[in-house]
């Protein structure tokens, strides 16, 4: 699979988040991200959907389009949370690995901008980046982003 840092914009953005039966959250995170996106055609998520959560598989069939998202469905409780965000990266071809939770929301216009300039600010794209999110704030990388570089990758 082909992955890497690109070093044209604009990048592409994984936005990786397992959840489990809660369609009105995941909804508006992902209304949150496509609007305030400056391209919302680079970011895609990147769901972990348990195989018994019929909710979230009927919320994604009918409401929201293929191009979107791609899923990974596996029996409930088959893996850890920090494995499930490990089996989402494996089936991703993202320049930026966005870890989040379904309870999250954008509040931001232009996000995926200033992530990808974040990025594109360090030419070895070894950073950590990542947003307030109103408890931790600087203190803590509750959620975060990833640089994906195809010489890591073996």
């Amino acid at each position: 699979m082909g992955r890497g840092m690109q070093t044209t914009s604009p990048m592409k953005i994984g936005l990786f988040c397992p959840t489990r039966k809660r369609p009105s959250s995941l909804s508006r995170l992902m209304n949150s991200a496509f609007t305030l996106a400056d391209n919302p055609g680079r970011v895609k998520f990147r769901l972990y959907v348990d195989s018994d959560d019929v909710v979230t598989q009927e919320f994604l069939k009918t409401k929201v389009r293929n191009d979107l998202y791609t899923g990974v469905i596996e029996d409930h409780g088959a893996r850890h949370l920090s494995d499930m965000y490990n089996v989402l990266f494996e089936n991703s071809d993202d320049d930026v690995m966005v870890q989040l939770g379904d309870d999250t929301i954008t509040r931001t216009k232009g996000w995926d901008t200033l992530i990808e300039n974040a990025f594109l600010e360090h030419e070895d794209r070894l950073l950590l980046v990542y947003g307030r999110d109103e408890i931790h704030n600087e203190k803590f990388a509750a959620h975060y982003c990833l640089g994906i570089y195809t010489q890591w990758i073996v």
